[in-house]
């Protein structure tokens, strides 16, 4: 009777386990994703701003 009554907390913890891991996970990634974009788009600018600059040199 007392592991019956043990069980559904060790499924709640399981759960809450598992949900804590994919959040955690997926706001890993997320973080990831974000800085990768940043990276992305500071080197876009600073390429199109050296292009611009090489452009202005030339006229």
């Amino acid at each position: 009777m007392n592991l019956q009554k043990s069980c559904p907390t060790l499924r709640s913890l399981l759960y809450f386990l598992t949900s804590y891991h994919l959040y955690s996970t997926l706001r890993f990634f997320v973080t990831l994703i974000l800085c990768f974009h940043k990276f992305h788009l500071q080197w876009l600018v600073i390429r199109y701003f050296s292009l611009l600059h090489k452009s202005k040199l030339h006229f």
